[in-house]
Formats: structure tokens, C-alpha cells, sequence
């Protein structure tokens, strides 16, 4: 099964609490059963540079938001 897993943290790229804890441990637990899990999560600037500095450019795209257009880039990490 394709399983796509979004959350607004995951460990361990980003976490303050226990939701970065699942959102990193679930989409591995599930791939372990064979599962192809993709993870999506904004990039903040508190991202390690470790991290960032692995990551490619996928494509952007422009939301609109209210009254204006919002930058949204995707970026790409295999584990």
C-alpha cells in the first residue's frame, strides 16, 4: 500500500513534543511491514543543515491563500 503520512513535525528532522515522536516512528513501522511511506512536513529553518544540505529540489508551485499567492516548494530526503 502507497501511504502518504503529513504531519507539522517529524522526528527526527523537527519535534517539540510526542507528535514528532509518532510522526517519525509510525511511517518506519510501516514500511518495516512493507508499506512504501512518503512523509511530508514543512521545511523550518530549524532543520539541521545536516539535513538540508541532502535534500533536492522536486518542483514548486504557488497557492492561493486569501488575498495572496503562498510559496510552496517540495524537497525530497530518502531514508
Amino acid at each position: 500500500m502507497k501511504i502518504m503520512y503529513v504531519s507539522s513535525e517529524a522526528a527526527p528532522f523537527v519535534k517539540t513534543g510526542g507528535l514528532g515522536d509518532v510522526a517519525g516512528s509510525l511511517p518506519k513501522a510501516l514500511a518495516a511491514k512493507g508499506h512504501e511511506v512518503t512523509v511530508f512536513c514543512p521545511l523550518y529553518s530549524a532543520i539541521s543543515k545536516e539535513y538540508c544540505s541532502k535534500m533536492q529540489f522536486v518542483k514548486n508551485a504557488y497557492v492561493q491563500l486569501a488575498w495572496r499567492n503562498q510559496y510552496c516548494g517540495v524537497f525530497s530526503l530518502k531514508s
